[in-house]
């Protein structure tokens, strides 16, 4: 991997990605739908390696436009980390969900005609959890409840499309999953951040409504990982991204409170082999020699 394109720049993975890209000498096409002034500030990284995009115009021209940068062309990976609801990824309606299909078949098409060796699909653990649900017979009589439904039916719909897609454009197609992500300093905007940091300031837990398994991996740790599945990610292999060690929510946060308190009760969950199967990192590991080793116990151990 000589060059990257990064579709979802300005998000709080993106970002990172970036980051960690060019820290590795990749040069970086980035592409958000912010402005260059918000890109740049929150980059807050030196580099003459990036070029930044702003998608300011109907997508399909703006892609047509995109293919006269051929100085990235060559030894070029595609990250496409874009997804949004209506204010933040999960919520909206049916339609401000599955747009994102759209968008992920257009920059998939872009991706093969501009010639990337290398579509890497950044999806959620949702889609794998949704895909249980619809698998089992759970679905008749009990309501999801890991996430906005449409959210995580969108988020799985999304991933058969592209597998279909990549099959008849006839390019490599990566995809990853993952739960949470967390940097150390707790700036991302989700409900478990901000609960952490009410945590860390002894207010009590709000109302936990995901009773499913998820898991929490840090930040550095995750673009790590995106940097080295760039670089020996295969066909069609399907990542997960974690260590392969699940909890419930609520044990998450009640465990942070207990680590900030100097109290030794931690609470874990026990799950069936059907359930650690899709938490399962080892096609990780196998292919990209990459495993994660921090948890969320190094976040609640700064505060203290």
């Amino acid at each position: 991997m000589k060059n990257a394109i990064v579709f979802g720049a300005t998000g709080y993975v993106g970002l990172a990605l970036v980051k960690k890209l060019l820290s590795e000498n990749i040069n970086v096409l980035a592409i958000g739908r912010k402005d260059d002034r918000y890109f740049f500030e929150k980059l807050n990284f030196n580099s003459d390696k990036v070029r930044y995009l702003q998608i300011n115009q109907p997508l399909e021209i703006f892609l047509n436009d995109l293919l006269r940068y051929e100085n990235f062309k060559q030894d070029c990976v595609l990250y496409h980390l874009a997804w949004s609801g209506v204010d933040r990824l999960t919520n909206g309606g049916i339609r401000d969900q599955i747009r994102n299909l759209y968008i992920s078949s257009e920059v998939l098409s872009f991706a093969n005609e501009f010639g990337c060796k290398k579509f890497i699909n950044a999806s959620s653990q949702e889609e794998a959890i949704f895909k249980k649900y619809l698998k089992s017979n759970k679905w008749k009589n009990e309501k999801y409840t890991s996430s906005p439904l449409y959210y995580a039916g969108s988020k799985f719909a999304n991933v058969e499309l592209v597998k279909l897609l990549s099959y008849l454009k006839k390019i490599d197609y990566v995809n990853t999953r993952f739960s949470i992500v967390l940097d150390e300093s707790l700036d991302g905007v989700s409900f478990v951040a901000s609960t952490f940091k009410k945590l860390q300031n002894y207010e009590e837990i709000p109302e936990v409504k995901n009773t499913q398994p998820c898991e929490i991996v840090l930040l550095d740790e995750l673009v790590d990982a995106y940097y080295k599945i760039g670089l020996y990610g295969k066909h069609g292999i399907d990542y997960y991204l974690g260590q392969g060690c699940p909890n419930t929510l609520m044990n998450y946060f009640l465990n942070f409170k207990s680590i900030i308190n100097s109290e030794d009760n931690l609470r874990q969950d026990s799950f069936s082999e059907d359930i650690l199967d899709i938490f399962n990192p080892k096609s990780l590991e196998l292919d990209t020699g990459f495993v994660f080793n921090k948890t969320y116990k190094s976040l609640a151990k700064e505060a203290k």
